[in-house]
């Protein structure tokens, strides 16, 4: 029986996404990190892997991460050697093409001038953005009151914090000017008026935040009970540089809210 190479690359893609998405946030960086160092690291190496800790404390993480399959530990002529599993780089290289389509649909929301260009640009990047860890149930959604860009609805897999019936996406191509906390006081009125009570929102801008957004989304949180995370030009450009799960940039916003506002 021969075996499809293209089935026999997609199967191994999902082994690999499965192991990645298992480890921490941490460990998927310090696997990053080795993949963008040729895939192996070894000898002098381990140390720039945790300047702060030590190479024993990168051997230990990379031998915890052995242990899942994440990377082969081999000897080398300096000792200890680590490199990215098969199935690994596979996902990771996976990851990165799809990084790079998202990059070009980033560039062109950035590029666009007209301004019905510039809205549909953007939520069409916001849709492919999302769809990593949701299901995008509806675009454009207009009510006798509002209209949002996208909503969406957890999948199997989405991070248990971001598990409400349905969340709400809203974009702003705004580069020339900053989200203010007018849009975050729109945004939560929507939200407490909308039937069913739906409580968390994505705010994704491609500019810059104000300090009294900032401070507004944490008032409606602390008042309300209503998330409202933001997400600027800087958190998405940050993103799309790696090839780390929507998840992890999604959950460290919710937890700088949160915390923030306890």
């Amino acid at each position: 029986m021969q075996i499809d190479p293209a089935v026999l690359d997609r199967a191994l893609q999902r082994e690999g996404n499965l192991i990645f998405n298992r480890v921490t946030s941490e460990a998927r960086r310090l696997l990053e990190h080795v993949f963008r160092s040729a895939g192996y690291v070894s000898g002098a190496e381990l140390d720039a892997l945790a300047p702060a800790d030590g190479v024993l404390k990168a051997i230990r993480d990379l031998d915890d991460l052995s242990r899942e399959d994440a990377v082969l530990r081999l000897e080398g002529t300096e000792g200890a050697a680590f490199a990215v599993s098969p199935t690994v780089e596979i996902a990771i290289r996976a990851r990165e093409r799809q990084r790079e389509r998202l990059r070009a649909q980033w560039a062109n929301a950035l590029a666009a001038t007209a301004n019905a260009e510039k809205g549909a640009l953007l939520e069409a990047f916001a849709a492919a953005l999302f769809e990593e860890e949701f299901r995008i149930t509806a675009r454009n959604v207009r009510t006798d009151t509002e209209e949002f860009d996208l909503v969406l609805e957890p999948r199997a897999h989405t991070e248990p914090r971001f598990r409400s019936t349905y969340l709400i996406a809203e974009c702003k191509n705004w580069r020339s000017s900053k989200v203010d906390q007018g849009v975050v006081s729109k945004l939560a009125t929507q939200l407490l008026l909308r039937p069913g009570h739906v409580r968390q929102a994505f705010l994704l801008t491609t500019g810059g935040v104000t300090d009294d957004a900032r401070e507004q989304a944490r008032h409606v949180y602390m008042a309300e009970r209503i998330e409202i995370m933001i997400l600027d030009a800087d958190a998405i450009e940050a993103h799309l540089a790696n090839v780390h799960p929507l998840r992890d940039l999604l959950a460290e916003v919710h937890r700088r809210l949160v915390l923030r506002s306890g």
